[in-house]
């Protein structure tokens, strides 16, 4: 299941790259690759938090993450709706 969005991923890249990328296929691809830094990242943060605090947190706040992260990236604006300033929407 985890590949799966990997998956998606490359199969839509396209579509992103001319919606949110502005047609820069390195910075499509440089998004996905970011995916591989946090994942392990998350990992170990997560770890040390439900060691100390329990697993129930952890999974609360896991599920809080990508709840806010999926919300988040359906509210993006693409650069028909927003023009130039839809790049502000992206950055951290």
């Amino acid at each position: 299941l985890e590949w799966y969005e990997f998956a998606v991923y490359g199969y839509l890249e396209i579509y992103m790259e001319r919606n949110f990328f502005r047609g820069s296929a390195l910075a499509t691809w440089l998004g996905f690759t970011a995916t591989f830094a946090a994942r392990p990242l998350g990992g170990m943060f997560l770890g040390v938090l439900s060691d100390f605090f329990g697993r129930k947190l952890a999974v609360v706040i896991t599920g809080t993450g990508m709840l806010v992260a999926t919300v988040g990236q359906g509210l993006l604006p693409t650069p028909r709706r927003w023009g130039d300033d839809s790049a502000l929407g992206s950055t951290g």
